[in-house]
């Protein structure tokens, strides 16, 4: 399982990319029991022992793929005693130890999925309002219905609160000229409340239009991930 590659990089390390692709990892959640783990972030385990987890992390930390983070701030110097305490399973990720990608990891990701970044939206929740950011005007106001028709909810009060965004900036370690941002309350439809066949098969085309914004380079030789 682990000797499996594609481009030049193997199910282990693309595993460990592709899992900070959109938000930093405690490493409390990247090794443990594989039931545990497969089950935490829905794709097949890495097959690393904690050892080589630790080892692997250590080799794209020096390579400048990734960066660690600890209680918010950068750590310049890691060592392999610190991502080993790091990697305790279980561990509150509150005060813990973070990895994610650097702009050169997250080309080299870029290189083997291919994103559509047109279909990535992001999308915070606090309390009942929702903010969610996508590539244009268009796009952001279908993600939004896609979103509100999957979770059964519906925009209460004034209309949503727009803003253009220049430079958006997608994920963490990655920037585009512009984006739309969308803010605003909502409240969840009333029961009873279903919906019609047609919006059921708009909901369909848009979830799969959203869910497949980049591609799975081990699909074909591993499976689904």
């Amino acid at each position: 399982m682990i000797g499996e590659s594609t481009l030049g990089m193997n199910w282990a390390t693309y595993w460990l990319l592709d899992t900070a692709a959109v938000n930093l990892v405690p490493l409390s959640r990247v090794h443990g029991p594989a039931r545990s783990i497969v089950a935490q972030w829905n794709k097949r385990f890495h097959g690393l022992s904690r050892d080589d987890c630790v080892d692997r992390t250590m080799s794209l930390f020096e390579s400048g793929d990734i960066f660690l983070e600890l209680a918010g701030r950068i750590v310049p110097a890691p060592n392999r005693h610190l991502i080993d305490r790091g990697m305790h399973y279980g561990r509150p990720t509150h005060d813990g130890l973070f990895y994610g990608l650097t702009a050169q990891g997250g080309s080299k990701w870029e290189r083997l999925t291919d994103p559509d970044w047109r279909r990535f939206y992001n999308l915070t929740r606090s309390g009942d309002e929702l903010t969610l950011e996508a590539a244009d005007k268009d796009l952001v106001h279908r993600a939004l219905r896609t979103y509100l028709l999957e979770e059964r909810l519906k925009v209460m009060g004034l209309s949503p609160e727009e803003t253009t965004l220049a430079p958006w900036q997608p994920v963490y370690w990655k920037q585009l000229p512009s984006g739309e941002r969308v803010r605003l309350q909502y409240e969840p439809v009333p029961h009873g409340d279903e919906l019609t066949l047609a919006m059921q098969d708009q909901l369909k085309a848009d979830s799969s239009y959203f869910r497949q914004w980049y591609r799975d380079p081990f699909a074909t030789s591993a499976g689904v991930v």
